[in-house]
């Protein structure tokens, strides 16, 4: 349940920036199908690889914040997607989205396991 929520997630949030064309994709109109994958890619780490940031918020919003927007502008640095904003404004738009949005992915990792545990009883 958890990825198919953080996937549904993502994929709305970066539809929204594909919508207000913060992001480009020079061989799609909409979000292509790649980044849905990447998504429901990421959504199946959070609970194993991503585990050791499930105790703390600041970590939780610092590594959001700071390594998320890398992989976008890695993605603009390749031409495979094209950021409208400039490198700097791009960087600061991304980190203000990602860094409380990975609080709130490790909270709904929290409540899904919550419910995992109550349907089991």
């Amino acid at each position: 349940m958890l990825i198919f929520i953080v996937a549904g997630i993502g994929v709305l949030l970066d539809s929204v920036l594909v919508y207000a064309h913060v992001f480009i994709f020079p061989e799609a109109k909409k979000l292509p199908f790649w980044l849905i994958t990447l998504w429901f890619c990421f959504a199946a780490t959070v609970r194993h690889s991503l585990g050791f940031l499930s105790n703390s918020k600041i970590l939780q919003c610092s590594v959001g914040a700071i390594f998320a927007p890398l992989s976008y502008l890695a993605g603009a640095k390749f031409s495979v997607v094209y950021i409208t904003p400039s490198f700097e404004l791009s960087y600061l738009l991304l980190a203000c989205l990602w860094g409380p949005l990975m609080v709130l992915i490790f909270a709904l990792s929290r409540w899904t396991k919550v419910e995992e545990i109550n349907d089991a009883i």
